[in-house]
């Protein structure tokens, strides 16, 4: 992809009453954009830990916060009717802008890099691209198990677009919530090292954008309850490039680590996995994602794996969630592919088809398929350590976790 480095210019607010809100001008590839921001404040739970497994058989837990609760923003490019935007603020800008026909994504400038940059502060460097075309496949399972000749139920994958290097039910208005569990592999922990926590909130912000979409029907809110960053290979989990094995070892491990009751703070309804592995699916090493279709409140099978392809994991993540939710891709659906998030081809689409909102509305009209959904939001005080340093009981054993 094309990239510049730039220096976003912070625009001073007119009105106290909207101080919250943050604006940005930049210009880059001879465009002037104007960026406005509003805080995402359901990203993460006020329970939420961050759980870190070493080899050493122990647990450290820190708040998935750390003083950085308006860090998460979505918005979109002021005179661009076509835009969105997901922009964590922390540390500088990092994130996904969208407009019509292509991306822009940014993110700071490594420290160790700024010396190749003459910009007198704040660098960012900026790709942009269109959206790509690729092929995206499924294949048929059983409850958990693949079985390409037959059964009902459906695990759908995501092709790569690009990879870079570097309460009882609410109505509908008032949105509900799906609670999110991220799981780090070592892999991909060991890749993003002390930014893994913030890497994976920002990665959630930009799949929570796509669920604010008037398009979908229904206001869905990403909230993240528990991060585990499974420091290095002593873990349980049995890791595997090809992506169906590695889904099917996933949810069975995380069936023995995770609350199943939903009035626990810290019960997902989907547990993800979030890996450097480059995941392929019979040879086809155009994988990046995988789940299994209409699984949401499913304790065994509601689950993904996910390939970390830089910050575009954030919208493979939303089109897994997707699938989870009960969507086909589009195509298959009966409606035109290439254009929406659940297109066959990527998950780079602004909206949701008819076709995602329809399947939608047939989950959450089906109790058993969305009660999951039906908690209430952001339950829980924040979480006292000290109590659960002294009480580890009340978390994964690490001796469990990690077998001698």
């Amino acid at each position: 992809p094309d990239y510049k480095l730039i220096s976003p210019r912070p625009v001073a607010q007119i009105s106290q009453s909207l101080d919250l809100n943050k604006q940005y001008m930049f210009n880059v590839f001879g465009v002037d954009y104007h960026l406005y921001l509003i805080p995402y404040t359901q990203l993460i739970s006020p329970a939420c830990i961050t759980q870190r497994m070493g080899s050493n058989k122990t647990n450290s837990l820190e708040p998935c916060t750390q003083g950085e609760e308006l860090c998460h923003y979505h918005g979109y490019i002021k005179n661009e009717n076509q835009s969105s935007a997901a922009i964590s603020t922390c540390g500088g800008l990092h994130g996904i802008i969208s407009l019509a026909d292509h991306d822009l994504v940014i993110q700071p400038v490594h420290e160790d890099h700024l010396n190749i940059t003459s910009l007198p502060s704040h660098p960012h460097v900026i790709y942009r691209r269109s959206v790509r075309k690729s092929s995206c496949k499924e294949i048929t399972g059983q409850q958990g198990s693949i079985d390409l000749d037959k059964g009902n139920n459906y695990i759908h994958k995501r092709s790569a677009r690009e990879k870079y290097p570097l309460l009882r039910r609410r109505k509908r208005s008032a949105g509900q919530y799906i609670e999110i569990k991220a799981v780090v592999a070592p892999d991909a922990a060991k890749f993003h090292g002390a930014d893994t926590r913030k890497f994976v909130t920002t990665v959630l912000n930009i799949a929570a954008q796509r669920f604010q979409d008037p398009s979908l029907g229904y206001k869905l809110f990403l909230t993240l309850v528990e991060i585990l960053i499974l420091d290095d290979h002593t873990s349980s989990l049995v890791m595997d490039k090809d992506s169906g094995t590695l889904l099917k070892n996933f949810c069975q491990w995380q069936r023995q680590y995770h609350p199943t009751d939903d009035s626990n703070p810290r019960h997902a309804d989907h547990v993800l996995l979030i890996t450097s592995t480059d995941l392929e699916n019979n040879g086809d090493d155009m994988s990046v994602g995988l789940s299994y279709i209409g699984a949401i409140c499913s304790k065994d099978n509601s689950c993904s794996v996910n390939e970390d392809t830089g910050l575009d994991i954030g919208l493979t993540i939303a089109h897994e969630l997707g699938h989870s939710l009960g969507m086909s891709h589009d195509g298959e659906a009966g409606c035109r592919e290439d254009i929406n998030i659940m297109s066959a081809n990527g998950a780079g689409g602004l909206k949701w088809s008819k076709c995602s909102a329809k399947s939608l509305e047939e989950t959450m009209s089906s109790s058993s398929k969305s009660s999951c959904l039906n908690d209430g939001s952001l339950q829980g005080t924040a979480t006292n350590f000290n109590n659960i340093r002294e009480n580890q009981g009340g978390f994964y054993s690490a001796n469990k976790q990690m077998p001698s």
